[in-house]
């Protein structure tokens, strides 16, 4: 699966270097929907060891307000969801997000970015008796957009969430996340 997406990111990043340029302008949206998937990693030991794997599938969908074409920090809504099972028993994280894109980086369509976002999450973890337990954070995160049809943007990204939680829990659920995206 790593060495599947490693290839698949190989090759969207190849693409930009063998396309062609663009002449016409087109008009950047204010609003652009996106959808993401990928791998989350926690460095948590006992999630490792109750569920016998460190990582978790996730998704995401949300929305960015903004001109691409004329600003450099574009802010944005997101809901994301994180799933790990083993038999019977499920850890789920739902995290609702406000932040921010940067771009520090534009070659020709491709951008290259900083997110940060604060975070708000509630975890139920069944295998540690954890329901509803609710706490916030921040995203801060790196990427790479590629435009591949007039609005439409292929991201990919890396990012890493840092948790805390009102309750005392002895966990650490902060998570390594890389997704890859679609803008529309």
């Amino acid at each position: 699966m790593k060495k599947n997406l490693l290839i698949f990111i190989v090759i969207i990043l190849a693409t930009n270097l063998f396309a062609q340029n663009d002449t016409a302008k087109t008009k950047e949206r204010l609003i652009a929907p996106f959808f993401e998937i990928g791998l989350s990693y926690t460095s948590n030991s006992h999630i490792e060891d109750s569920y016998f794997s460190n990582s978790m599938f996730n998704w995401g969908i949300g929305v960015r307000f903004g001109n691409l074409n004329t600003n450099n920090v574009l802010p944005f809504a997101q809901y994301s969801n994180y799933l790990m099972e083993k038999a019977a028993s499920t850890l789920t994280i739902q995290e609702v997000k406000i932040g921010i894109d940067l771009f520090i980086k534009r070659i020709k369509s491709s951008l290259f970015k900083i997110k940060t976002a604060a975070i708000y999450s509630i975890i139920d973890d069944d295998l540690s008796n954890i329901v509803n337990s609710k706490g916030g954070g921040l995203q801060i995160g790196l990427g790479y957009e590629i435009k591949i049809l007039k609005n439409s943007r292929i991201c990919i990204d890396y990012s890493y969430n840092l948790t805390q939680f009102t309750n005392n829990l002895s966990q650490n659920y902060n998570i390594h996340k890389i997704t890859i995206g679609l803008m529309f």
